[in-house]
């Protein structure tokens, strides 16, 4: 009983990613507010993931065999997959231990079969677009810009993802969506299909009874909420049922998508899949404003006490005007340590893109395998407020023992 009752009244958990909310007013209607980037005869396809969104672009830009993709060697691995699965090469440019791309390391990686230049904006956080783009029309190239850290993001007054013949989004880490990617197009000789099927229910469902379940355990605040906790528990067994049947669905055959799957040995279906209906309302009802603020607000928050830190630094030093950061990065020698303080005090910080995709030859990448080892994103999303914030200052300054 004194189990139960001391997780009923302790601190609300921090968690890594926003959460649906029931009861939130106005949670059903539409904002008004546009969410992505579009130039005058841009089309938008909604996708599963952003790495279905990368496939969708490739298989629109005929990529295949003999034909060859520049990718910056920092990357998680599913930017990867979708070209390898068209048929195409990859082939990887370095980027430097402040995440900015080596332009003279991808100007010597391209060759007469290269067609296309990926450009990642890391945690969103711009990169030399305009240079890149004259590079690309110099040499006749498609420029893809992966924007799935970029949601709502700018570089001053333009919103990333305009520059690019493409750009892709992925909606669900920046919104409280069950899944969600997106491809823009800005070229109209680009063919796309005007939509995609919905993924399969049951995996939607699963989703957002998950994210609802987070929105009881960490309620706006940050301090005790026993009634949120109390519903907490009183869904776990709506959600656990709910799991159980996307287990026996997909052992009877019937696929069932997660998009928190991390490994690369996934089927092309949900590459292939759009966005659910519910996802879609969700994604409608976001007020892009008030989620750009908060999240600034926070990160300079964290930015503020970051000289007190122990065991790690921020990978940025300041906050350029229009970003919207997605998490609030540090590098840390003993990220696992980091990583277990945090989360021993219920941050839900994680070692950032640790996994490594074997076509990358990790050898010739240092900075960017250095990267891997270090990098740790803490939350900074629209649901914290001051008091979570303290919290992790407080842990953060903390010497280890």
């Amino acid at each position: 009983m004194t189990t139960q009752l001391g997780f009923l009244t302790s601190p609300s958990p921090v968690m890594l990613e926003p959460a649906l909310r029931l009861f939130e007013p106005r949670a059903r209607e539409s904002s008004g507010e546009r969410l992505l980037p579009e130039r005058p005869g841009s089309r938008v396809l909604l996708t599963f993931s952003a790495t279905g969104a990368l496939y969708q672009a490739a298989v629109a830009l005929g990529l295949g065999r003999g034909d060859t993709v520049l990718i910056p060697a920092y990357n998680c691995g599913h930017e990867v997959e979708p070209f390898l699965r068209t048929g195409a090469r990859v082939r990887f440019y370095r980027v430097r231990s402040d995440l900015a791309i080596d332009t003279e390391d991808l100007l010597a990686g391209i060759d007469a079969s290269t067609r296309a230049v990926l450009v990642t904006h890391y945690f969103g956080f711009p990169q030399h677009i305009d240079t890149l783009r004259s590079i690309c029309d110099a040499r006749g190239l498609v420029l893809i810009e992966d924007c799935a850290h970029a949601l709502l993001s700018r570089r001053g007054a333009e919103p990333l993802g305009t520059v690019g013949d493409v750009a892709v989004f992925s909606l669900r880490k920046t919104l409280p969506l069950p899944h969600g990617g997106a491809l823009v197009c800005h070229d109209p000789e680009i063919p796309l299909p005007p939509e995609l099927p919905a993924p399969p229910r049951l995996s939607t469902w699963v989703k957002l009874l998950e994210r609802y379940q987070k929105g009881w355990l960490m309620p706006h605040g940050g301090g005790p909420r026993a009634v949120g906790r109390a519903a907490f528990l009183a869904t776990r067994l709506l959600v656990d049922v709910a799991r159980s049947a996307r287990t026996i669905a997909a052992a009877c055959g019937r696929p069932q998508f997660d998009p928190d799957d991390e490994s690369f040995d996934f089927p092309l279906e949900p590459l292939r899949t759009g966005m659910a209906p519910q996802a879609v309302a969700v994604l409608k009802a976001a007020r892009a404003q008030q989620i750009v603020d908060v999240r600034r607000r926070n990160f300079e928050a964290l930015l503020a006490a970051s000289s007190g830190f122990d065991g790690c630094v921020p990978v940025f030093r300041e906050l350029p005007a229009g970003v919207c950061p997605l998490y609030f990065p540090v590098r840390a020698e003993r990220s696992e340590e980091l990583v277990v303080r945090l989360q021993r005090a219920g941050i839900s910080a994680v070692e950032w893109w640790s996994i490594r995709h074997d076509a990358v030859p990790w050898d010739a990448f240092p900075e960017a395998s250095s990267l891997k080892d270090e990098v740790v994103a803490i939350p900074i999303h629209q649901d914290l407020g001051r008091p979570h914030l303290e919290r992790i200052i407080e842990v953060l300054r903390a010497q280890v023992t």
